[in-house]
């Protein structure tokens, strides 16, 4: 029997899986629901909403995983279409996706849009069943999660919550995962672009910065990246307070600046805490903006600096932090 049909008759065999719905058959990953009736029809949205049903005593730690796992997953789109947001928002108005917990440890299951997880299952099992729910993607296991099928390669879709794991012990995909999705993705928008390269889609995640490499290194000019956004000083040996030039995705529509090394965005919520900046100019795949009057003290400047996509929205912001000492 060739390969082919081997793993042809695999797939039709796992269609009673954690998920749904029948799956139907492809070389490599299988697929789950129709792509317009799954989560990643949303994508494109301002924001993707997910609402979370059940026990209370549950939803920071529901919040959390969601947030990470719908973001691993968006960032396999955004490889390949720049429009994919990056914002994920709790809200059972008009959600695009929906979790019920369950309590114990049982089978979770999904259909599209829509997830039953039980409160004691890991991380991995998230990233699993959003797999199902907003990717469209099928079962590859044999039997119980863990062990893929014969002739399937390596995925998320076969190990579940036991496959690879970043430092931190978050569940990452498989090169099958990125394929699958995007390959599904093409089935709605066929306006996507080539893989943009410094996206790693395979990689550990930052929640706040999901579609960031950056390590923090200086660029030419003296301006520092972290987590996407892009500070340049004018002259920091001037004794006069310096301009900023800051530069974000185009999924950022405003930056504010607060003084010192902020751990979260709450200083964004303080009535004349935060400096918004000045919106200049786009240029290529980047907004530009602009400030004058760096807060913090003239010889030891600490400032953090927030971009948002869309005014001050629930969602956490992406984030930087920078030090600037005069020469």
């Amino acid at each position: 029997m060739n390969r082919l049909m081997s793993i042809i008759i695999a797939m039709t065999v796992i269609a009673a899986g954690c998920g749904e719905s029948k799956v139907d058959s492809h070389l490599d990953f299988a697929t789950f629901v129709s792509p317009s009736s799954a989560g990643l029809a949303h994508a494109r949205e301002a924001s993707f909403k997910i609402c979370i049903e059940g026990s209370q005593n549950e939803i920071a730690k529901a919040q959390d995983y969601a947030r990470r796992a719908m973001l691993t997953w968006l960032r396999a789109l955004r490889q390949i279409d720049p429009k994919v947001t990056s914002r994920v928002e709790f809200s059972c108005s008009a959600p695009h996706q929906t979790i019920k917990l369950i309590p114990g440890s049982g089978t979770s299951t999904s259909g599209a849009q829509h997830s039953n997880i039980y409160t004691e299952r890991p991380y991995g099992t998230y990233l699993h069943e959003f797999g199902h729910s907003f990717a469209a993607l099928g079962d590859t296991y044999d039997g119980g999660g863990g062990s893929c099928t014969a002739g399937q390669p390596e995925s998320l879709m076969c190990r579940g919550a036991y496959g690879n794991k970043d430092s931190q012990g978050f569940s990452t995909l498989y090169q099958d995962d990125v394929t699958g999705i995007q390959s599904r993705y093409r089935q709605i928008f066929s306006d996507v672009t080539a893989p943009d390269p410094s996206i790693n889609p395979l990689g550990p995640l930052n929640p706040d910065a999901p579609w960031s490499n950056a390590t923090g290194s200086p660029l030419p000019g003296g301006a520092t990246s972290v987590d996407g956004l892009f500070v340049l000083v004018s002259n920091v040996t001037n004794t006069a307070m310096p301009t900023l030039f800051i530069s974000a995705p185009l999924t950022i529509e405003s930056v504010f600046v607060c003084r010192g090394n902020q751990q979260n965005d709450a200083c964004l919520r303080t009535a004349g805490a935060g400096v918004q900046a000045r919106f200049n100019n786009v240029f290529q795949n980047r907004r530009y903006f602009s400030i004058d009057g760096l807060v913090g003290h003239p010889d030891f400047l600490t400032s953090t600096f927030f971009g948002v996509a869309n005014g001050l929205a629930p969602a956490t912001p992406m984030k930087k932090a920078v030090t600037f000492r005069r020469k």
